[in-house]
């Protein structure tokens, strides 16, 4: 297995039952603590959180404070007031010296509150966070916080159909602005794992290229999985790539599907660049409702 600190933790999961593939709602407290064991075993060393994912940071507080144990620690917010006061608590609560970010949850929030960008400059300031970030959906929004220089970190989807084609080149451009960019939803909640003829009929102008994705797949003898994260891991615009899990197995699992530094099956990446989604609402989750 080939550990790499290019991995974030998703934590959704371990707050809120989660994705369209999950099947067994949240997992108990031992099992939490049995995968964030692993995870840091194996060269991951950053959390993604949000306080909108239920028990998820009590959870992480928990583990830090019964292992003494420690993960770099993402989160997001959600428009509060007492700013500092609640990031003080937060902080105390996880055990840590600092949030390597805090996020706004969406641009929206970005864009309707603006005087919460300058109390997250003095948190900076005081050294209660590393960085600035947001989590955004679409190109429109990409674009729009790539001119803000206060913005220092981007999260948003990447994956086999929201792809280079999609964002490649407004990513390059975010990157050149000093963006740090990590990327989420590379399994797509799980999309790519359905049978393409259940699709309900909103997504069925996804069917074709989830099948032809899994054609590949097949076709190169490489499991879906395993292309989708390795995708995301090679393109050299992305500094971090986050995934969820449900169980320790599925992280062992995502774990040892990470290709070493030189990626394997470049020309399956090149084919995967020549898949062109028309609707790219589609491939927001949000939409699918």
């Amino acid at each position: 297995m080939q550990p790499t600190n290019k991995i974030i933790l998703g934590t959704v999961q371990f707050g809120i039952p989660y994705g369209i593939n999950n099947r067994q709602g949240m997992p108990a407290m031992q099992e939490v603590f049995d995968m964030l064991d692993f995870a840091g075993d194996n060269g991951v060393s950053m959390l993604d959180t949000a306080e909108a994912y239920g028990e998820a940071e009590a959870v992480i507080a928990a583990y830090h404070r019964q292992t003494g144990k420690r993960f770099s620690i993402i989160s997001k917010f959600k428009g509060q007031a007492q700013i500092e006061t609640y990031t003080r608590r937060k902080i105390e609560l996880l055990g840590i010296d600092r949030l390597y970010s805090y996020m706004f949850h969406s641009f929206a929030e970005y864009a309707g509150y603006a005087a919460l960008m300058n109390e997250l400059k003095e948190l900076k300031a005081k050294g209660l966070i590393e960085k600035i970030g947001i989590s955004i959906y679409t190109n429109s929004e990409l674009e729009a916080v790539t001119g803000d220089a206060d913005i220092e970190l981007v999260q948003l989807p990447f994956n086999l159909l929201d792809n280079h084609a999609q964002r490649g080149a407004l990513l390059e451009k975010a990157k050149e602005a000093g963006k740090e960019i990590h990327v989420r939803s590379v399994f797509l909640q799980g999309l790519f794992f359905k049978d393409t003829s259940a699709f309900p009929a909103k997504l069925s102008p996804l069917a074709p290229h989830v099948g032809k994705l899994q054609q590949l797949a097949l076709a190169h003898d490489v499991p879906l999985g395993q292309l989708a994260l390795n995708y995301a891991l090679a393109q050299p615009y992305v500094d971090k790539v986050l995934i969820g899990v449900d169980s320790i197995e599925q992280l062992r699992e995502n774990l040892h599907a990470i290709w070493p530094a030189t990626p394997a099956y470049r020309h399956l990446f090149e084919q995967v660049n020549g898949i062109a989604v028309e609707d790219a609402a589609l491939l927001n989750p949000v939409n699918w409702k």
